[in-house]
């Protein structure tokens, strides 16, 4: 058998398709008719979906997170609504990654 050769950068998937796309590598993988390269190719690009996988988790629960602190009237915006705010790789104020200011940011 030969690996899917349908590579998708892993950023531009959603959870789902992260899931779906790691239990076809997986049955590759388990069948066990692919060469060595084959496989580490597989295992490779199972490596890079399961941590982009992981990071779509986090920013989903960091987004809880904040409508929790919301629904308590930690963080409600000026409507008193809960409202979400994403989440970047890297914070372009403080330079640190999982976290986002809104200082100084208008709230919609």
């Amino acid at each position: 058998m030969v690996p899917s050769t349908i590579q998708v950068e892993p950023e531009s998937l959603g959870f789902d398709e992260v899931l779906d796309r790691l239990r076809t590598l997986v049955s590759q993988l388990e069948d066990g008719n692919l060469s060595l390269e084959a496989s580490l190719q597989v295992y490779e690009e199972g490596v890079r979906l399961a941590r982009r996988g992981h990071s779509v988790l986090d920013q989903a629960e960091k987004r809880v997170e904040l409508l929790v602190r919301e629904s308590r009237g930690d963080a409600a915006g000026e409507d008193g609504q809960p409202e979400t705010v994403p989440f970047d790789e890297e914070d372009p104020d403080t330079g640190t990654r999982g976290t986002h200011s809104t200082q100084g940011q208008t709230r919609s």
